[in-house]
């Protein structure tokens, strides 16, 4: 679900994408390209992909969760795909990020692969 629906505007493999995450990447959203340097003219201010990409939309889904009431937070989960019933979008804040957030990353095992995946061990790191 995240993938998708983060990385699904974009024409690019998920392979490319991947590569532009991490390090000294910028997204120019005016222009729509990837920079290895942010541009100094941009009104909007290049940020670096991850924090585009990533770290926004999350804070995003964290402070819907936390601020809106209980129709405008359904709205939002449902532009996303997420489908509550009334009770959870009524539950305490804490149990309802649980449920989103289950509910928006799916399988928790895609972490793991991701991070068994790309971090080196620590006999190799040294």
């Amino acid at each position: 679900m995240f993938g998708t629906s983060v990385f699904g505007k974009q024409r690019l493999s998920k392979t490319d994408l991947q590569k532009r995450l991490w390090g000294n990447t910028y997204y120019n959203s005016e222009t729509k390209k990837f920079t290895k340097k942010p541009t100094s003219g941009s009104a909007t201010g290049d940020k670096r992909t991850f924090c585009t990409f990533i770290l926004e939309p999350l804070y995003k889904l964290y402070t819907t969760c936390l601020s809106e009431n209980e129709k405008n937070l359904n709205k939002a989960l449902r532009s996303l795909g997420i489908h509550l019933s009334k009770d959870q979008l009524r539950s305490d804040v804490h149990v309802l990020l649980n449920i989103v957030m289950r509910k928006f990353f799916g399988d928790c095992r895609s972490f793991v692969d991701m991070v068994v995946k790309n971090v080196p061990t620590p006999l190799v790191a040294s």
